[in-house]
């Protein structure tokens, strides 16, 4: 067989081969813009998809599938229909005094008309005209492809929902039928969905998300939208699994949505109120497995005791009364995560009852915790494992995780020996802090002692994050007998310490020796928060303290093989 022979068998093969449906699914699942992990990529990744629509009908399928399944705005597929046009305006200088210029999209019919950007803009919506047949076939090719789009919220009603609107209706009532995925977010209080939300609702719509986790004083604005629209998305989206709203629940009615939607599976509802009803409708969804609820206020009568045989991913937030009444009316034996934030803490005591509670319900399968305390009027000392030793019973616990915000808790050498035998598991283990005197460190006690004191309780420990790392101190370290010790790395929220003194002073070739020396797979990493992100010196720091720590390793590898 010649060899022009054998590759013309060869492309034959690999065009019968991309023929196949199958085959080229498995190709374009590869070729996913969602999928890359830089903007570089994705822009690549998209380049790519544009040309693979252009190369035939075959490649032309997926590819137009992968380009369309996802949209950061409805703009894009409203620029298909020919006979209309995106106009931006900016409302910054002629409606607020702010600072901030806002710039808002309204979508206008193109008129003949000389001099027409210089109409008003709010009456540009009633320069309407018809749509083509064929443009809303076109337009509907291609809205049938998106899967997920994220929407804002208008500042002026109907500049852009009455174009919204008057193309879903063309469509048959909705922009998108086959929508999985939708998230509208606001940025000023001013903002209203209520016009736009009923226009993208699909019966498929599986995942909803409303609001805006960072603009404040949004809370009642999304209450108003969603009581306007909690009907439209009970009636029409039946089929939904995950619903996170971002703002005051307290009137809205939560308990249609949980009662039709039947298959829901993660549910998130800050600042909501817990009726009896809503904890009976929660606690009788056959498939919820995450539930996440800041209580606002809450109404349960005493003695219910509801089962959540399914929920494996429980956040709560709210003040410590509130919780332990939530908790105590429940059973949550099979919860594997769980996060409590404290929104307003009493006494240490009354969060030390509360915590107890919560461990009660809660310890049996639990793998992380996470707690969060907050309080903005308050002060509140006690002891740092005070907070922690009401779960002891959770003997599965992988992950500790404590958040301190205005709370001051105190620690001493070894307090954590208590919790030698508790938690074998424990891999990761992280103190926060917002404020530097959060944790007030009893004397002869330091940030690096607190270091050896859970490597020494906790053998299968590999990451840890602490506040501060500073020089050996001058009073004498506890080891507890540490000698090879398996932590991978060590993370710390200020480096101050470390900044004033120099890298080639005694206590801090001491400090890395010593590190070395117990961990020695060790590594340092500076994990600051906020402002502390724009300290370049402190990560500078840490750089030039792994490079010793580098070196010290190696030295001593080189030494142990010598010996050999």
């Amino acid at each position: 067989m010649s060899d022009q022979d054998l590759s013309e068998g060869t492309r034959s093969i690999t065009q019968e081969a991309l023929r196949c449906d199958d085959i080229l699914a498995e190709i374009f699942q590869y070729l996913h813009p969602s999928s890359m992990t830089s903007r570089a990529m994705q822009s690549d990744c998209q380049r790519a998809l544009v040309c693979c629509a252009r190369v035939n009908k075959a490649f032309s399928h997926y590819a137009l599938n992968s380009i369309w399944c996802e949209l950061d705005n409805e703009k894009f597929a409203l620029n298909i229909l020919p006979s209309f046009q995106e106009i931006v305006y900016n409302y910054g200088r002629r409606y607020r005094t702010s600072l901030w210029d806002r710039l808002e999209s309204t979508y206008v019919r193109i008129l003949p008309i000389a001099g027409w950007l210089k109409v008003d803009a709010h009456l540009l919506q009633h320069l309407q005209g018809e749509i083509s047949p064929a443009e809303v076939e076109r337009f509907h090719s291609y809205a049938i492809r998106v899967r997920s789009i994220r929407v804002s919220a208008e500042e002026k009603p109907g500049i852009r929902s009455v174009v919204i609107q008057q193309i879903a209706a063309l469509t048959g009532g909705c922009l998108f039928p086959a929508l999985n995925r939708l998230e509208c977010s606001y940025y000023e209080m001013r903002d209203s969905l209520k016009d736009i939300i009923p226009s993208m609702l699909s019966p498929t719509l599986q995942h909803l998300f409303i609001g805006e986790k960072h603009v404040y004083n949004l809370e009642d604005k999304l209450e108003r939208d969603l009581e306007s629209t909690i009907q439209d998305i009970v009636t029409t989206c039946t089929l939904l699994r995950q619903v996170e709203l971002y703002g005051l629940c307290k009137h809205v009615d939560v308990v249609s949505l949980v009662n039709a939607c039947k298959d829901l599976r993660d549910i998130s509802m800050p600042l909501c109120s817990v009726s009896n009803a809503v904890f009976r409708g929660l606690s009788a969804l056959p498939k919820l497995t995450k539930l996440s609820l800041n209580i606002h206020q809450i109404d349960i009568e005493a003695g219910t005791c509801r089962q959540f045989c399914t929920l494996t991913e429980l956040k709560l937030g709210g003040s410590d009364r509130q919780m332990s009444d939530f908790i105590l009316s429940g059973e949550f034996h099979t919860v594997q995560m769980l996060e409590i934030a404290f929104t307003s803490v009493s006494s240490m005591e009354s969060a030390h009852t509360c915590l107890l509670h919560v461990a009660s319900k809660c310890s049996a399968s639990l793998r992380i915790l996470r707690l969060g305390l907050k309080n903005g009027s308050q002060i509140c000392d006690g002891a740092l494992v005070d907070l922690i030793s009401p779960f002891s019973p959770a003997i599965h616990l992988r992950s500790i995780r404590v958040n301190l915000c205005s709370m001051k808790v105190t620690y001493a050498a070894g307090n954590f020996q208590q919790f030698a035998f508790t938690w074998p598991e424990i891999e990761d283990f992280t103190l926060g802090y917002a404020c530097n005197d959060a944790i007030r460190f009893e004397p002869h006690t330091s940030c690096l002692q607190m270091l050896f004191d859970i490597a020494s309780v906790f053998p299968r420990l590999r990451n840890v994050t602490l506040p501060s790392l500073e020089p050996l101190p001058h009073v004498e370290l506890q080891t507890y007998g540490l000698t090879q010790h398996g932590l991978e790395r060590a993370a710390f929220k200020d480096g101050e310490a470390i900044e004033r003194a120099s890298l080639d002073d005694a206590p801090i070739r001491r400090l890395l020796t010593l590190l070395v020396s117990i961990f020695p797979t060790l590594k340092l990493d500076y994990n600051g928060t906020g402002w502390e992100y724009l300290r370049e010196s402190y990560t500078t720091i840490f750089k030039e303290m792994m490079k010793q720590m580098s070196k010290i390793q190696q030295m001593k590898m080189e030494e142990s093989t010598a010996i050999e």
